[in-house]
């Protein structure tokens, strides 16, 4: 009976497919939640943009779109941008999510005027 091993292209493609699926387990674990509050004239969002570990804060005006990013420098402490606009008014839901890079959150702002869902980086707008 002759011994099969697997080839070598087909270890290196294994690694290639499994390797980043661990590595989204990986910082998925280290990424705070997302929590969302939708209030009637404005949404807070609760993530980690910037990719600190420390979740920070959006505050979105429903009407106009603007919104101002709260950056967590330390527990507890915030330091609070201009406001900023997010290229969508009359805003009717946000959420966070890894849509761009796996390290941090990124915005996600809708509105049916808009007929689109627009990402945002509040950290660099």
């Amino acid at each position: 009976m002759k011994t099969r091993y697997l080839s070598p292209f087909f270890l290196k493609r294994c690694f290639a497919v499994l390797l980043p699926c661990f590595w989204s387990l990986f910082l998925s674990a280290q990424l705070p939640e997302v929590h969302v509050h939708e209030g009637p004239d404005e949404i807070v969002v609760t993530a980690d943009f910037s990719g600190n570990g420390l979740a920070d804060t959006v505050v979105l005006d429903r009407v106009s779109g603007a919104y101002r990013f709260g950056h967590q420098v330390s527990a507890g402490s915030f330091v609070w941008g201009e406001p900023q606009a997010a290229g969508v008014g009359g805003v009717t839901s946000a959420s966070a999510g890894r849509v761009v890079l796996t390290a941090r959150h990124f915005l996600a702002v809708t509105a049916p005027e808009a007929n689109r869902i627009h990402i945002v980086d509040p950290v660099n707008p």
